[in-house]
């Protein structure tokens, strides 16, 4: 029979991934290769998988290649032109979009498609968006000049650079260079043209004008730079003038809120240093002044008394307490009192001796206290203190025996206090 002729055990290795089987015999081993064997239908397994091999094949015969189709490309012969009155019809609906936006009314253009068409024809068109800029910096130039400007028109149109994000480049860079050129000119002219307090009152008014234009119309983060400009232009450039013209009248007529307007501008430009060092200066020159004339000793003590007085009250009111100044008037008072050696110290024992006198019975005790304790800061700077001690010593022997003390009352507390300090020292 054929089955017990065949007789064919498969021993397949994979029939449902590679299709292939092997048939043993009585003579040798077959390996055939079945596509059919391949197929993920579930007919594979059919008894169909045994048709020939050949017929199999045949109809898994690969197509051909067909040729690629050319791509072409042709040229339109005519340039597309705008339609002619494109720019006309562009720009009135433009303006009727922005009027119906600033009065508040509905508008048929799209908003998006009036925002692309805006940032297209204005922040893309150099020319237009230099008369723009240009437009807004006379604005500003004319404000600064005194006129009248529409600060809600420029309020407008700077945010709208902000919202086409072309403000920073466009807008502010040249901006700030204007305002540097603008206060250079300013500040030389009116340096020349008026006297320090008129001028640092205009830059206090100078300063709040910026910080109020900031306020109104300019974007938050131009501040910073805009003040700087302003500050370098109207102040850090003439803080030598300022000084040299205008510090020793200020001082000399103790005009107390202008020395302190110096001070609080000076402050903003890190010019402290230089206003210190020139306190430091006039205090050596006019103390020089009291202290070295021969002619005046009688009022020396009473000058340098008021001298250290103006300049406390300054230090006080327009210095803000500030510690380095306090350094400086007590370094270079010090200075000026030893500058004659001993003749300070006995200039200031005569002095006590004539206010403890019998003679001054018309002061009040509370001045003659405020007198004597105004002295003693002066006492505290002398370095002579033994020759200060000697003199007093004998002219208050001399107010006790001769009975010629103005108040006991007052001799006590000073008695106390100098016994105390020249207890400390020895």
């Amino acid at each position: 029979m054929k089955k017990a002729k065949s007789q064919a055990v498969a021993c397949s290795l994979d029939p449902n991934k590679n299709g292939l089987h092997h048939h043993h015999n009585q003579d040798d081993n077959d390996v055939v290769f079945d596509p059919s064997s391949m197929a993920l239908d579930d007919d594979s397994k059919s008894d169909d998988a045994r048709v020939p091999t050949a017929a199999n094949l045949s109809r898994k015969k690969a197509t051909p290649p067909q040729p690629a189709k050319k791509l072409v490309i042709k040229l339109v012969k005519a340039k597309p032109t705008l339609p002619t009155n494109f720019e006309e019809y562009t720009w009135a609906k433009l303006k009727s979009a922005i009027n119906a936006i600033f009065l508040k009314q509905p508008d048929s253009c799209d908003l998006e498609k009036l925002y692309q068409l805006f940032r297209k024809h204005l922040s893309l068109a150099s020319e237009v968006e230099h008369k723009t800029v240009t437009g807004l910096l006379r604005m500003i130039e004319s404000e600064r000049l005194g006129e009248a400007v529409d600060r809600t028109l420029l309020n407008h149109l700077l945010k709208m650079f902000t919202a086409l994000g072309i403000y920073s480049e466009s807008f502010e860079k040249p901006f700030l260079d204007c305002t540097s050129e603008f206060y250079a000119a300013e500040g030389m002219k009116y340096m020349q043209q008026s006297d320090v307090p008129y001028y640092l009152k205009h830059v206090e008014m100078r300063l709040h004008e910026e910080h109020e234009r900031c306020s109104l119309y300019l974007d938050a983060l131009t501040r910073k730079p805009l003040i700087a400009a302003a500050e370098r232009q109207l102040l850090e450039r003439h803080i030598p003038a300022i000084l040299d013209k205008g510090f020793m009248m200020l001082m000399d007529g103790h005009r107390i809120e202008d020395i302190q307007r110096m001070y609080s501008l000076f402050s903003r430009v890190n010019a402290l240093e230089s206003l210190r060092q020139t306190l430091s200066s006039y205090i050596r020159r006019t103390g020089q002044g009291i202290v070295m004339d021969e002619e005046k000793d009688k009022d020396m003590v009473p000058s340098l008394l008021e001298f250290k007085a103006s300049l406390d009250s300054i230090w006080e009111e327009s210095f803000s307490k500030n510690e380095a100044f306090c350094n400086t008037i007590k370094d270079v008072f010090e200075h000026l009192i030893n500058l004659r050696q001993n003749r300070p110290a006995e200039l200031i024992a005569k002095f006590l001796d004539e206010k403890l006198r019998a003679g001054n019975k018309g002061t009040s005790e509370e001045e003659l206290e405020g007198t004597l304790d105004k002295v003693l800061v002066l006492f505290r700077f002398i370095q002579g203190k033994d020759v200060f001690e000697a003199f007093y010593k004998k002219d208050l022997a001399k107010r006790l025996l001769l009975g010629k003390s103005a108040s006991i009352d007052a001799e006590k507390p000073m008695i106390s206090k100098f016994s105390i300090f020249f207890f400390c020292i020895k």
